[in-house]
């Protein structure tokens, strides 16, 4: 964790009398600020001011003051929130605003905002002009602000409905206003001046579940007493603290406190003004407040052993920068599936939310191995002692008899959990009691012993939540034994992780890594790069997108196991994840050679067989073969319960399968790759070759470019994939798109714009549309695949269907080319990797040329098509027709702009990696690059988070200016990244500005959006 230094001042109330003193202490506060950072070594420092700067809110109090303000600010970052006193009530007049103040039936909104807050413009206004950070995010009473990746702060205005002679409980913060965090960082802190007890008895327990749900740092001014400096916590994960006044005579000690986030700890620390300087008073530790204040339940006390193995990783789990992992480090809220509902679409829903979802019902999970159910419920576990609420957590192995687990038996093993505890007291109680079983499939009973068992919880416990193992199934998706888990239970399904998950859990990971908590682009960097290397060797479902898989993936990455096999750059983790299931199977490193050969030939065994199952019968034949070729006496049953233990096949009743596809390709193509020389395995790797539209051909050679890198196999991948629209050249995306500018001609095209927002939000919603598109997409897929091995279908294809064939198989020998070049971009020569680097971006680029030469050759035949379809579909005006022609020449544009984006695109994720860039410019370094070639590099210099030379794109920019298509390519290009990866604000508006494109600071964005809303 970084070194970071926060210095909170409030209750300054300057005004005419007392200026000269507060401007002295101001003084002294920059001083001191920086005499300790130069002991402390903070990477930021940043002051916090909790209200009341001015005494009555008026103009001519902060211009005393103003001088003091804006010194601190032009050196340190500093955020302000007003108090009471930074309302001037003489603004006011009638009775308009206390009426509304009053009305609980008055919406809050930015009508009722504007006549309430009058009196603090001359606030808000100095406001504006000294605080230096900018909000992320914003309502009318509260702002969201990102000091770092480590740290955000929220500010709310409490006193906005202050009153000149208020009281405690008068106040309240409508709870729409208030901002859910929406980062990773570790810690969020909110700042308002009044304390919350000054809020309505109701608001102020609304308002606290709220700040004590979303945030670890609460922090209030105000209060006027003696030793005011309080840090407590109420649920042993926020702190609560109460500064104290900064210039206030009626009071002895006047001061400031700070924080520090040092070392996996936060100080907190109370300096008091003592002979014309601030003396420190006290401070106090995080680690000793939250250790010292365990978890109370009704006089309860969570025993500490409950609460490690609650946050207990417990799968050996390491990370380099961090000493010990626990379950708030890595853990992200899975996506789950209602199984009763009649939808035949997948609809997600977020885990977090599961238990005030479904407030009536009780919850069994179900989920594959590795999907994370354990983890789920210790971590719905720990958000309902976060809550206030009673939970327990029991694993159904520590049940094991249902009939035997009686009310003695569940008091004694709660005792385990909570110190003084006894049920009599519990059920005197009427709060709610939750419990958690996992591996409820683990409890042996009959039916009716599983339904006594169910019935005797119901009596103690006012919800139960549990979760079974993916067998523990009936047909048409309903958990086993309706009788058992009857209505009363929601049946949810935890889902893989999507695109939008996996995004959320690396950046969680590599949050813990200092460089990314220092830097915003670093870490969406990394995280990219991270991504990316995942999504490839997940590829089409060969590993189970799991946290399992992924952590363990994400592990590999940040060690030096790669380096030390001899496999391809991702070769290495297939072989890391079956080298850890044989591991944790049992199998010692000695016998890993011979396990290996022993699932090389089985796997070879099955792909002969032509099935995906095959009995025990065949596979005894199969056992009794190999103890022959290599003299060995392997028992078959003891061989394939080993197998099945460590996750490399599955039984299904007496049949036997591989569990993953990528242990089965992995395996397959090591097979075809040791025996490669075989006359019969090179018709098998050339059949493999011819049959790219077939997906089982394209995933084994996937997996044999990991193994191997014979030139039989490249030269042959390669010239086949030269064979794929051969008849057409390369497009240039030069005159061969000049057509467009024809049909543009009259077009008034939208200006393309720039709106600043948050990189990590915008990751998180594209990898939200693309598992969306993908779910739709899979049918389509599936489809496919099934027509393409059907011949009828292939002997009847039209000429549309085979250019789209085509396009399919151009696009899948991009991936496998750029695959083969990123694997051996050290190992093979250059003439070679030239040779593969050149196919991988020329064959998209004929298949983009095929598709304009359609759209040169007949365009105005599709623009007379897509006028008469809009004319069918809509009822059109005749005086509306040339409008119809003017949609139409858009679409037509937006169609051959989109494709040829798309394409770029795709070579250029193909072939994206740092170490290929100098290739790309060796390749084409004696030619005149074309347009295409131009975009395609910067395309893989962009998709490296570089934005490199805004010069050159300046360049670009010019050179296209006559190109329309180029032109727009370019400027999605740039719009993407700027979406996409961090940049400073500098670069933002220097590139924005070389390619037109029209930006827009958040900022503006906010307070144009509010405008409009206003209107």
């Amino acid at each position: 964790m970084n070194n970071e230094l926060f210095v909170v001042i409030s209750d300054i109330h300057a005004k005419e009398n007392n200026c000269d003193e507060v401007n002295r202490r101001l003084t002294e506060l920059k001083e001191w600020i920086k005499r300790k950072s130069i002991r402390g070594e903070y990477s930021s420092v940043a002051i916090l001011v909790a209200g009341d700067i001015a005494f009555s809110g008026s103009c001519e109090e902060y211009d005393l003051i103003r001088s003091s303000f804006q010194s601190l600010s032009d050196e340190l970052k500093i955020i302000l929130t007003p108090g009471n006193h930074d309302h001037d009530f003489s603004k006011y007049t009638g009775g308009a605003r206390d009426v509304l103040i009053s009305s609980n039936g008055v919406t809050f909104d930015e009508s009722v905002y504007q006549i309430v807050t009058a009196g603090q413009q001359d606030y808000f206004d100095f406001e504006s002009n000294i605080c230096n950070v900018e909000a992320s995010s914003s309502t009318l009473l509260s702002k969201e602000f990102k000091i770092s990746n480590n740290v955000s702060i929220q500010t709310i205005n409490t006193a906005w409905c202050s009153k000149i002679h208020e009281k405690g409980g008068d106040l309240t913060v409508p709870i729409d206003q208030l901002i859910e965090p929406s980062g990773n960082e570790e810690i969020k802190v909110v700042f308002f001046h009044h304390p919350l007890s000054w809020l309505e008895p109701n608001n102020h327990k609304e308002v606290r579940n709220f700040l004590n749900s979303n945030r670890n740092i609460i922090i209030s001014g105000h209060e006027h007493i003696e030793n005011s400096f309080k840090v407590e916590t109420d649920n042993n994960k926020t702190l609560i603290v109460e500064t104290c006044s900064f210039h206030d005579t009626n009071v002895e000690d006047n001061g400031f406190i700070s924080f520090s986030i040092e070392n996996e700890d936060i100080l907190i620390e109370k300096h008091i003004w003592e002979d014309d300087r601030f003396t420190s008073l006290e401070s106090k530790r995080r680690s000793d407040i939250v250790d010292s204040s365990s978890l109370y339940f009704n006089g309860f006390k969570v025993k500490d052993s409950y609460y490690e193995m609650l946050v207990d990783v417990g799968t050996g789990f390491s990370h380099p920068e961090k000493d010990e992992l626990n379950i708030h480090d890595i853990f992200i809220y899975q996506n789950v599936k209602n199984l009763d509902s009649n939808s035949t679409t997948v609809k997600r829903e977020s885990s977090q939310n599961i238990l005030s979802q479904y407030p009536d019902n009780n919850i069994a999970l179900s989920g594959e191995e590795s999907t994370g159910k354990t983890s789920l419920l210790k971590k719905l576990c720990l958000d309902t002692l976060s809550d206030g609420k009673f939970s327990v957590f029991l694993d159904g192995s520590e049940i094991n008899k249902a009939n035997k687990f009686k009310d003695n038996k569940i008091e004694e093993c709660i005792k385990k959990q909570y110190e003084e505890f006894s049920l009599d007291r519990l059920l005197a109680t009427s709060q709610d009691r939750l419990i958690f079983i996992d591996n409820f499939n683990l409890i042996k009973g009959d039916e009716k012993s599983l339904r006594n068992l169910i019935d005797t919880l119901r009596k103690y416990f006012t919800k139960i939540i549990l979760t079974v193992s993916d067998s523990y199934t009936l047909n048409h998706d309903k958990i086993k034994g309706d009788d058992i888990l009857s209505d009363s239970f929601v049946k949810l399904e935890i889902l893989k992780l999507g695109h939008a998950s996996r995004w959320d859990l690396i950046t969680k990971w590599n949050n813990l890594k200092n460089e990314c908590r220092e830097s915003a682009q670093e870490l969406i960097i990394k995280t990219d790069h991270a991504n990316k290397e995942i999504s490839r060797v997940i590829g089409k479902n060969y590993i189970p997108s799991t946290p399992f898989y992924l952590l363990t993936m994400l592990q590999s990455m940040d060690t030096s196991i790669s380096a030390e096999l001899n496999t391809s750059s991702y070769g290495h983790y297939y072989h890391y994840l079956i080298t850890c299931s044989l591991g944790l199977a049992g199998v010692k490193k000695d016998k890993l050679d011979g396990i290996f050969t022993y699932i090389t030939e089985m796997s070879y065994f099955f792909y002969k067989s032509e099935h995906q199952e095959l009995s025990k019968d065949d596979l005894w034949d199969f056992n009794s073969r190999i103890n022959d070729e290599y003299t060995l006496k392997i028992d078959c049953g003891s061989r394939l319960d080993q197998l099945v233990a460590a996750k490399i096949i599955k039984d299904n009743n007496g049949y036997y399968s591989f569990r993953y596809p990528y242990v089965y390709y992995y395996f397959l193509s090591k097979y075809l790759s040791d025996n490669l020389s075989e006359h019969g395995i090179q018709d098998i790797v050339s059949n493999l070759i011819s049959g790219l539209d077939k997906r089982k051909n394209i995933n084994t050679l996937m997996f044999l470019t990991h193994h191997s890198k014979d030139s039989r196999i490249l030269d042959g991948i390669v010239n086949h994939s030269k064979t794929i629209l051969s008849d057409c050249s390369t497009s240039q995306l030069d005159e061969d798109v000049l057509f467009i500018n024809n049909i543009v001609d009259e077009l008034n095209l939208e200006e393309l714009v720039f709106v600043e927002s948050s990189v990590q939000e915008n990751r998180v919603k594209a990898a939200k549309e693309r598992e969306e598109y993908e779910d739709i997409q899979s049918n389509h897929e599936e489809e496919l695949d099934k027509n393409s091995q059907d011949e009828t279908y292939s002997r009847s294809k039209s000429p549309l269907n085979s250019l789209l064939h085509d396009f399919n198989l151009a696009f899948k020998s991009v991936d496998l080319i750029g695959q083969l070049t990123r694997n051996y971009h050290e190992s093979l020569k250059t003439g070679p990797k030239i040779n593969l680097v050149t196919e991988a971006i020329e064959s998209p680029l004929r298949a983009l040329e095929a598709f304009l030469r359609i759209m040169r050759d007949d365009h105005e035949t599709l623009i007379d098509m897509l006028k008469k379809k809009i004319q069918e579909e809509f009822e059109v005006p005749e005086k509306s027709k040339g409008d119809i022609d003017l949609i139409a020449r858009q679409l037509v544009f937006n169609m051959v702009r989109f494709v040829s984006f798309s394409i770029i695109k795709k070579v250029s994720s193909a072939i994206g990696s740092r170490d290929l860039i100098p290739l790309i410019e060796k390749a084409y370094s004696n030619k005149d690059k074309s347009n295409a070639i131009r975009l395609i590099e910067l395309s893989v210099q962009l998709n490296l988070g570089n934005l490199g030379s805004i010069e050159k794109i300046k360049k670009m920019s010019k050179d296209f200016q006559i190109n329309t298509v180029s032109g727009h390519i370019l400027r999605d290009l740039i719009a993407e990244y700027l979406y996409m990866f961090e940049d400073n604000e500098r670069n933002r508006k220097a590139v924005c500005s070389a390619v037109k494109i029209n930006y827009i600071p958040m900022q503006s964005y906010q307070q144009q959006k509010l405008l409009s809303k206003t209107s």
